[in-house]
């Protein structure tokens, strides 16, 4: 793998803050597949980890659906990818 210093990191999703649900990416119709196989529809948000909210942000999970998405990434830490040798 050859990577270099990125100018400007690139966006998430669309590039959009999830309060722009017109713009912003999205995830529908989330479900649960049960250890038999049986899909349960998500009703009400989950709890979330957000590792760098100044860069990206994800809503609450709604009927379903979530929005995501932010303008840039923070620098990447070369060091914590999984599968490089360093």
């Amino acid at each position: 793998m050859v990577t270099a210093p990125v100018a400007d990191p690139a966006p998430m999703g669309s590039g959009y803050l999830p309060g722009d649900t017109r713009s912003a990416a999205s995830t529908t119709n989330i479900q649960l597949i049960d250890e038999k196989g049986h899909a349960w529809p998500i009703t009400q948000d989950l709890p979330r980890l957000e590792s760098k909210p100044d860069a990206y942000a994800v809503s609450p999970i709604v009927n379903g659906q979530f929005f995501y998405g932010g303008p840039q990434a923070p620098a990447v830490d070369s060091t914590n990818l999984v599968g490089l040798d360093n």
